[in-house]
């Protein structure tokens, strides 16, 4: 199920092969759409006034929320597994069982490109400025391409499943959460992670806070993570000195954390140590502010 933005309204659909648009005080559907097999799923546009939609079949479709008929039905091939619109909704990407990722043009009936990952795709996303993409499979492998060219970038492989993932630090990390209850932070252009979280239990979902400094992770338990690309830039001595700042404590040689002094902690955030971390972290801020 899917709510619209002032909630309102909302899609269902299932195994009876129908999207149907409600109203959320209403006992009758105020459209149906049938696509006579099993429907995967589907979202809204930005403005809610198209739905996309993609079924067992292999069908991905384009409707509007005021007609009966699709305005558009692409064939991606076996299973598809879900479609996104690109930001002006000009291009949409489609995956699927079948392995494959397709771009297609809303306008034209054959795919732009089409990418083969070798292995049944759960998921897939733009970068934000749209030029790669991100597909990761059931296998527990993780693929970066360049929308221009026919081989992955990188491919990273984790031995469960990849449960979600993201761009993040202007999309030159990719962060990613899989069912073993690893998070893992990678460099776009390097093959190893440059951190790797575990909350020791199944993990089944996970939001970058708005920030992009933090990311909160839920499964069995619920985490709070500072995964920002700055903290990560810091030496160990720098990264002690930014826990001690922002816990108001002293961190002593057994890993223990005690309470310092106010005047101990003002002395600490006004030295010349810290000045050089603050720096560093605005530096970040504009790096990735102007990407």
């Amino acid at each position: 199920v899917v709510l619209t933005e002032d909630e309102l309204r909302f899609l269902a659909w299932g195994g009876d092969g129908k999207v149907k648009l409600w109203d959320i005080n209403g006992y009758e559907a105020l459209q149906v759409w049938d696509h006579n097999t099993l429907v995967f799923g589907a979202r809204f546009n930005d403005d809610e006034s198209r739905v996309l939609s993609w079924s067992f079949d292999g069908s991905v479709r384009i409707l509007d929320v005021t007609k009966d008929n699709p305005q558009r039905v692409w064939k991606h091939g076996d299973d598809a597994r879900g479609a996104l619109f690109n930001h002006d909704e000009t291009q949409i990407l489609t995956w699927g069982g079948n392995g494959l990722i397709k771009l297609w043009d809303t306008t034209k009936d054959e795919p732009l490109r089409v990418w083969n990952d070798g292995n049944s795709v759960s998921d897939a996303l733009f970068s934000h400025d749209e030029s790669r993409i991100l597909s990761w499979s059931d296998a527990g492998v993780l693929k970066l391409w360049d929308r221009s060219q026919s081989e992955p970038l990188q491919v990273w492989k984790h031995d469960v499943p990849f449960y979600d993932v993201m761009f993040t630090g202007g999309d030159s990390r990719v962060l990613g959460g899989s069912y073993d209850g690893t998070l893992k932070l990678w460099d776009v252009t390097k093959a190893e992670p440059l951190k790797v979280w575990r909350q020791g239990n199944s993990l089944t979902g996970a939001r970058l806070m708005k920030e992009g400094a933090r990311t909160l992770t839920w499964g069995r338990e619920v985490a709070l993570w500072n995964t920002s690309p700055a903290i990560l830039d810091l030496t160990p001595t720098q990264r002690i000195m930014e826990l001690e700042v922002r816990s108001a404590s002293r961190l002593d040689s057994s890993g223990q954390l005690s309470r310092m002094k106010s005047s101990d902690w003002g002395a600490l955030v006004r030295s010349s140590e810290y000045s050089a971390i603050r720096e560093r972290f605005k530096a970040k801020k504009n790096r990735l502010s102007s990407k």
